[in-house]
């Protein structure tokens, strides 16, 4: 699996995480839509995922600022945990 695939799963699973807490993705204030820049992206690889391979991921809220979140992802693969990926 080519390595900017974990950028995608990892948004994914940010949004997933924002709907189990009732937050939806797309929101407006005053009309105006409300986004999620990135501002920094991090991923350290210890193990490779193939194609077909069935991911779990982990999400955690590492860090809340006034205007920013920190998540950090734990991918797993048939119980094999990898360090969270920043």
């Amino acid at each position: 699996m080519h390595f900017s695939a974990f950028f995608r799963y990892m948004e994914a699973a940010e949004h997933e995480l924002l709907r189990s807490m009732g937050f939806s993705v797309y929101s407006e204030i005053d009309g105006h839509p409300v986004s999620f820049p990135r501002v920094a992206a991090h991923c350290e690889y210890h193990s490779p995922a193939r194609c077909e391979d069935v991911l779990a991921i982990d999400v955690t809220i590492q860090r809340v600022g006034e205007k920013s979140v920190t998540y950090g992802f734990a991918f797993s693969d048939a119980g094999a945990e990898w360090p969270p990926v920043r």
